[in-house]
């Protein structure tokens, strides 16, 4: 049985063991005390079963000789969540956002504030960033206050009216945010070309073509085809090349990734259009 690559714990329970776990008290008020008698036994079914699961994995793992993999994927995470949490990778968050390549100089210096501004406060409040602000009304704003017409002259009014950025936001930000953005001393240097812009058509026939390797490559091995090639994986893979005219098998696609992977995926990036 190949798992699904992102998976609830009620589903792997089931799955695995044949249990299904109870989630009625999820959203119950876990603040009041004491906790029901419902939640105490919902709480404890959230660990009652994982040393069950972990061997059953375990065992898997071992039997298809992927442990080696499994550790080194274990290493790579706790790099990536380290570097993460330091705050001088923040200013670099604006690279990720969708349609970002979309934005003037201007445009992007904004969104570099406001993407550190985001971080920052979703830290604070222990929020996910998208319950702080969505990454389209941070796009529709630093239109805004980018345009030739404003740019380096926009008002107060003009970031608490901006078009297509959510109004509840703004009346509680509006104030802070252009504070922020209309002090030149808060701008940074922007890379564009490091934006995720979209796909050549030649990239994309290409981006097609490593999807089926890595699908196929999964099958066969057993696993969730997300786990061994996601699309965001492949399209890095491929920028590396369109950029700086060599394959870069660095962060997640280094390892033993690179090592399934490597002789099938660089016959297809380096052939000639």
């Amino acid at each position: 049985m190949v798992l699904a690559f992102s998976i609830s714990y009620q589903v792997l329970i089931e799955q695995l063991l044949g249990v299904v776990v109870a989630k009625d008290e999820t959203r119950s008020d876990w603040i009041k005390r004491p906790l029901s008698v419902k939640q105490i036994h919902y709480a404890a079914a959230d660990v009652r079963y994982l040393l069950q699961v972990r061997q059953i994995l375990s065992n898997q793992i071992e039997q298809k000789g992927m442990l080696n993999w499994l550790l080194a994927e274990s290493r790579q995470q706790l790099v990536m969540a380290h570097r993460l949490e330091q705050e001088s990778q923040w200013e670099f968050y604006y690279m990720g956002v969708s349609n970002a390549w979309r934005l003037n100089t201007a445009g992007l210096q904004a969104l570099q504030q406001l993407c550190v501004w985001r971080e920052q406060k979703a830290r604070q409040r222990n929020k996910p960033r998208s319950w702080i602000v969505k990454d389209n009304d941070l796009i529709n704003l630093c239109a805004v206050v980018s345009t030739p017409i404003k740019a380096g002259e926009f008002t107060l009014e003009d970031v608490s009216n901006a078009e297509g950025v959510d109004s509840r936001f703004l009346s509680r930000n509006a104030s802070d945010l252009y504070q922020l953005l209309s002090d030149p001393s808060n701008r940074r240097e922007v890379d564009p070309s490091r934006l995720n812009k979209p796909l050549s058509g030649p990239l994309r026939k290409k981006l097609k073509l490593s999807k089926q390797v890595t699908n196929m490559k999964a099958e066969e091995l057993g696993m969730s085809q997300e786990l061994l090639g996601r699309k965001k994986f492949l399209v890095e893979l491929l920028r590396s090349y369109e950029r700086d005219g060599e394959l870069q098998w660095s962060g997640d696609f280094a390892g033993w990734r690179r090592e399934l992977l490597e002789v099938e995926l660089t016959a297809i990036i380096t052939k000639a259009d």
